[in-house]
């Protein structure tokens, strides 16, 4: 465990009831077992078995060995080579993105529906690989040249930027820097419980979006907060890879915080069943400790301060 670890995050908060307009098809993937190595045109057949995995936040919810839990509202699971699209070694932040933009999808379609009466309804369309990097290509800020078909690397800023760019008028997407003493735990008098406070916004450095929480302590009162109200998935990176905050709760037995993390790195050349059947939370304190079943792996209830210290000195994460 590193003395000192440097970590951002990002992530969407303050959903808003208003309706959008997303011009991004889904991909629809194929039906053999291996993914297709292009990006393939919708056609009349059975859904490809890499699919995305619905009511794992609900379910998981309801873990018994955790307590005192808050998450984010209905989001799906994706993963490496989900709907077809080869990425794996580099599309973690993609995935996560995506399963982001799933959340955004399931609220303002909920609410279209609360607030019709027979008239037509808008759709949120979970964007491609393809559509993600041609979105972010036109900014010329983040790239120089086009990333279109190629393996480039995401951060949280470019999750941040696409979601202003696409859902600006429902969430408020920002990214953040956590600076966590390991060896000094003390409370800081600055640590506000929002991670979108208006005094942040104006005195963060207009150059840079990042916004600090100075302890551990701070971020799980942030996580706790956040949970509690905006309801929204947080990303998180080190760099190397990104998953997926879908929750925050404590562990029934010991009390220390847990985080509920989806991630997207599946390194599996068979396809993955649709149903939550794979995917089971542990019942007791003792089975997280546990080498984790398969399905387990990639969604789970992981100890808080494990997630976050465990970088290598140097690194450091980042939130949106």
């Amino acid at each position: 465990m590193c003395s000192a670890c440097n970590k951002k995050m990002v992530l969407g908060s303050s959903t808003k009831a208003q309706s959008v307009s997303n011009p991004n098809e889904v991909s629809t993937g194929s039906k053999d077992s291996s993914p297709p190595k292009s990006y393939p045109k919708k056609r009349n057949r059975e859904p490809s078995p890499w699919m995305p995995v619905p009511g794992l936040v609900l379910h998981y919810s309801r873990a018994r060995s955790v307590t005192k839990t808050f998450v984010a509202t209905s989001s799906d699971f994706y993963y490496y080579n989900c709907g077809g699209e080869v990425d794996r070694g580099w599309g973690c932040t993609y995935r996560v993105l995506q399963m982001m933009v799933s959340n955004i999808k399931y609220t303002v379609e909920k609410r279209c529906r609360e607030r019709s009466s027979g008239g037509s309804r808008r759709t949120v369309e979970i964007p491609t690989l393809r559509s993600i990097q041609t979105s972010l290509s036109e900014e010329k800020r983040l790239f120089t040249r086009s990333i279109v078909g190629t393996k480039e690397w995401l951060e949280p800023k470019h999750a941040v930027a696409y979601l202003t760019k696409h859902f600006g008028d429902h969430v408020s997407a920002k990214e953040y820097r956590v600076v966590m003493n390991d060896g000094d735990r003390k409370q800081s008098d600055e640590a506000d419980n929002s991670f979108c406070s208006e005094e942040e916004d104006r005195d963060s450095n207009e150059t840079s979006s990042c916004v600090g929480i100075n302890d551990f302590d701070a971020l799980m009162r942030a996580l706790f907060y956040h949970f509690q109200t905006s309801k929204t998935p947080v990303m998180i990176d080190n760099h190397v890879q990104t998953k997926c905050v879908m929750g925050i709760g404590a562990c029934s037995k010991t009390g220390e915080p847990l985080l509920l993390v989806f991630d997207p790195h599946i390194w599996s050349n068979k396809p993955i069943p649709w149903d939550k059947g794979l995917y089971r939370p542990a019942h007791h304190a003792e089975l997280r400790q546990d080498e984790p079943c398969e399905g387990r792996k990639w969604v789970r209830w992981q100890s808080a301060h494990h997630l976050l210290t465990g970088v290598k000195e140097g690194k450091d994460w980042m939130l949106c």
